[in-house]
C-alpha cells in the first residue's frame, strides 16, 4: 500500500518517528493499529452489503469453480 501525504503530515510522520527511534513505516504502522479495531472476516461481512457483482452468485459454488480451475 502507498499512502500519498501531503508534505506537512509526511514531516509530522518523520519528525514523530525519529523522536521515537523507528522508521516511518513503523511509526504509521503502530499509529494506525493503536486506533484499529481488529474485525473477523466473518463480522466484516456481516457489517459490508455485498459486492453488487455477486448478488446472484452463490459464494461457496462460485469459490468451488474458482479452486477447481487451479486443479
Amino acid at each position: 500500500m502507498i499512502l500519498d501525504l501531503p508534505p506537512t503530515i509526511e514531516q509530522i510522520v518523520i519528525h514523530q518517528a525519529k523522536e521515537q527511534g523507528v522508521s516511518a513505516e513503523e511509526w504509521v504502522f503502530n499509529a494506525i493499529t493503536a486506533h484499529a479495531k481488529p474485525v473477523s472476516v466473518a463480522d466484516f461481512f456481516k457489517q459490508k452489503k455485498p459486492l453488487t457483482v455477486f448478488k446472484d452468485i452463490d459464494p461457496v459454488v462460485y469459490q468451488k469453480k474458482v479452486r477447481d480451475e487451479w486443479d
